[in-house]
């Protein structure tokens, strides 16, 4: 799938999310296809991904994700969401793991 900028785009999901969190990142791939005509690929590593052609959408578990925990103290705050349930956060980072975004 390919959206802004013609760049690739994957929904990355760790392998230590939990299995709830796995089945919504499906279901965002469908909605996304649902607009844009095309569904992106959900991956659990990002190992040998085009970094300058690749947009990211990253979907994790706190506590159970070693990048977010990575991506918490240097580019935002977990605060509100930490110990709460069914809740969510939407960031746009920049130069994250030698990609140009990630979502």
């Amino acid at each position: 799938m390919r959206l802004a900028g013609n760049k690739k785009t994957v929904i990355f999901i760790e392998d230590s999310a939990f299995e709830g969190v796995k089945r919504v990142a499906s279901k965002v791939a469908v909605d996304i296809e649902r607009v844009t005509g095309s569904r992106p690929e959900i991956v659990n590593s990002l190992d040998g991904a085009d970094k300058a052609d690749t947009q990211v959408i990253f979907c994790a578990t706190v506590g159970k994700s070693a990048m977010l925990q990575k991506l918490s103290g240097e580019d935002f705050s977990l605060a509100d969401v930490e110990n709460k349930r069914e809740v969510y956060a939407i960031k746009m980072l920049s130069q994250v793991e030698g990609f140009e975004e990630m979502l």
